[in-house]
């Protein structure tokens, strides 16, 4: 009886076993550009996805008046995610794990030709070279 009691108990507390929750953060300098995330859009940064599996993850980040940035990132499992291990942090561990990533990309502005820009403005004032007052 006692061993039946044991059992129970033991499968009990294997059912209420915990899990590991993955989450990417990416955040951009300057914040608000829009961020997409292997070929799916994620909204603008600083943005936080949950993801499932670990390895390399493409990250594109595009916003008005700045370079655009793509970035291959690679998002490695922690020690408690390895083979064998990992059965005990997923099911037999009776707390939440959190693993929670963070990339920060940094955006280089376009760099304005001024010339280039004084020239465009008279040619379509229509005054060229030469019209200064």
């Amino acid at each position: 009886m006692r061993a039946v009691r044991a059992g129970i108990l033991l499968l009990c507390g294997a059912l209420c076993g915990g899990c590991v929750e993955r989450s990417l953060t990416i955040s951009t300098d300057p914040p608000g550009a829009s961020v997409t995330l292997d070929g799916e859009e994620m909204g603008p940064s600083p943005v936080t996805v949950p993801f499932v599996h670990y390895g390399a993850r493409e990250i594109l980040v595009v916003k008005p008046g700045y370079a655009s940035a793509r970035q291959l990132v690679p998002v490695r499992s922690p020690w408690y995610q390895r083979f064998g291990i990992d059965l005990f942090a997923e099911a037999l561990w009776p707390w939440t794990v959190h693993d929670r990533r963070s990339v920060r990309i940094l955006l280089e502005p376009f760099a304005a030709d001024v010339d280039a820009l004084v020239q465009r403005a008279r040619d379509a004032s229509g005054g060229g070279a030469g019209s200064d007052p």
